[in-house]
């Protein structure tokens, strides 16, 4: 598969290359002037092509001094930014439009090239504005010379990729969800444990998860079919998350028909019940199921497990612990909490 980050990154270099070579010509002909009555023709030619350019290009691109004071920019820069027009934003700097951080980061990589000589390309970045909205960019910066050589300041296009990341946001939440139910899945929450059993072995704190699984699942399918039995897992679901409200616990769908929370600070018996009250309003759902032993509706049976964290404990136990738990919830008659 083509990379076509990379083919933007050379795109990006090889604008600035006919910029640079732009403003080059410019220059040798504004000295020559004084002695070859003939390049006024050329030079007119080259600075008409030059401000074309910045006035029909789909790109931010913008000239600096040696101070990051803008000297020129193209017409999409200069809507981009609320500026009246290119000349508005002549001799201001990106503190008079952007965030503190994103123009303290802007100044920093140009002074940085005016002290190298060395460009950047294929930068992304996030610009961060007054308001606090952010969009993303792919930037490039070289140095801008006069004819004699010498870093005068330095020249920049960015490409506005915000679009572009937002679908990648996008793919990337969804990546983390279970499809049916909209909850996280397996992999988000097997890295959520992880994180918050190391974050409780540093504070000494406890930690406790609930293994919930629904009653004679299969057997539900079974009867009523597969749509009703994704209707199932969706209402079961939807009961979850209205008991799951602290920002530091964590619900997921942990396969077929379980699910597993992570309950920060909480001990055993602060997650028994919780489990308890899950497993009274699932009963209160009243979703019949006629093929059930025990109930005539959908039931959950609940395993919990609970430990302040120790370095001869691991995660992995800890898992199986609350595994063990649901497994003799289940063994003893179902529709009950074992720990």
């Amino acid at each position: 598969m083509k990379d076509s980050s990379k083919t933007s990154n050379h795109d990006d270099m090889s604008l600035l290359q006919k910029i640079q070579e732009l403003t080059h010509a410019l220059a040798v002909q504004k000295k020559q002037l004084l002695s070859q009555q003939d390049t006024l023709t050329g030079l007119i030619q080259t600075e008409s092509l030059l401000n074309n350019l910045l006035n029909s290009i789909s790109a931010a691109i913008y000239f600096k001094d040696l101070d990051s004071r803008f000297l020129k920019v193209s017409a999409y820069m200069s809507h981009k930014v609320g500026a009246k027009s290119p000349e508005d934003m002549i001799g201001k700097t990106d503190f008079d439009f952007f965030s503190q951080q994103h123009a303290q980061q802007a100044y920093d990589d140009e002074q940085k090239i005016i002290k190298t000589g060395k460009p950047i390309g294929g930068i992304e970045e996030v610009e961060t504005w007054p308001d606090g909205h952010k969009t993303y960019v792919i930037t490039s910066k070289a140095p801008l010379y006069d004819d004699d050589g010498n870093i005068i300041g330095t020249l920049g296009t960015s490409k506005d990729i915000t679009r572009q990341k937002e679908l990648e946001f996008e793919l990337e939440r969804l990546a983390r969800l279970d499809g049916l139910t909209g909850i996280s899945n397996r992999r988000v929450f097997d890295e959520t444990l992880d994180n918050e059993w190391r974050r409780a072995l540093r504070g000494g704190q406890w930690i406790s998860i609930i293994m919930m699984d629904i009653d004679f699942f299969k057997l539900y399918n079974d009867h009523y079919g597969h749509i009703a039995g994704d209707d199932c897992l969706k209402k079961v679901a939807a009961v979850l998350q209205t008991r799951i409200v602290r920002p530091g616990d964590f619900l997921s769908r942990y396969g077929g028909e379980e699910f597993a929370i992570i309950l920060t600070d909480t001990n055993p018996e602060g997650a028994v019940v919780l489990a308890e009250e899950i497993r009274l309003q699932i009963e209160e759902l009243r979703i019949l199921h006629e093929t059930s032993t025990i109930s005539d509706y959908v039931t959950v049976s609940s395993g919990v497990a609970g430990t302040i964290p120790t370095n001869d404990q691991s995660v992995e136990e800890f898992l199986v612990k609350a595994d063990k738990a649901l497994y003799r919830a289940k063994f003893s008659g179902r529709n009950q909490i074992s720990i």
